[in-house]
């Protein structure tokens, strides 16, 4: 679907719904005025928020936000993987992915950046992850939608780099990357995946968070 056709059939009070759902993940100040925030968000300045998908990647208008702070101090995680896909299994990975796309946005509250791209050489694809905290992406890796798809993903991988990433705070919309908590605070399924996946601050880059 179109995306405009998209903003078009939502209501004022939907796209508040959708809005406040990021900034509480944020951590930002919520709207409340529903007819003005509607009005505000329907504008033509929609298109800066792309809500549809990843409309963190841009600060939203100081309209919509009436004058709220866009200062963000909370930690989060955010990861990177490279990707290399068994010879003639890109289409078949493509569909796995857009399946994983589609229900991570859905239903996962934590999530503020999933998507993935296609590289310069063939058979390679890129994600970028970004979540509220190191649990939410643990809880993203445990996920049922995550766990049913792992049959045909791994069928798909010839190999996979994931790296813990830190954004660039003058550079980047999302805020610093925190170490998760202790395993000992953790049970079950996100126990086993922090255990897989750790996340961890290296130490060059507190330094430069600082200036």
């Amino acid at each position: 679907m179109r995306r405009d056709v998209w903003h078009a059939r939502l209501r004022p009070a939907e796209w508040l719904a959708i809005v406040n759902k990021r900034l509480s993940i944020l951590r930002w100040p919520l709207l409340s005025d529903e007819s003005n925030a509607g009005r505000n968000i329907i504008s033509a300045q929609v298109e800066e928020l792309c809500i549809a998908a990843t409309w963190t990647q841009t600060r939203m208008p100081a309209s919509v936000l009436s004058g709220h702070t866009m200062e963000v101090d909370s930690p989060m995680s955010t990861l990177l993987a490279k990707i290399q896909i068994q010879p003639g299994k890109e289409k078949e990975f493509e569909d796995v992915m857009a399946n994983m796309y589609r229900h991570t946005h859905d239903t996962e509250e934590g999530v503020l950046r999933y998507e993935y791209w296609r590289g310069r050489e063939q058979g390679f694809y890129y994600c970028l992850l970004s979540f509220r905290d190191a649990e939410s992406f643990w809880r993203h890796q445990a996920s049922n939608h995550h766990e049913e798809e792992m049959d045909r993903f791994a069928a798909c991988i010839a190999s996979l780099d994931l790296e813990t990433v830190d954004p660039v705070q003058q550079a980047s919309p999302l805020p610093s990357t925190a170490a998760g908590p202790s395993t000992d605070e953790l049970s079950g399924n996100i126990r086993q995946q922090a255990n897989t996946y750790p996340i961890a601050v290296t130490a060059w880059w507190k330094s430069l968070r600082a200036r």
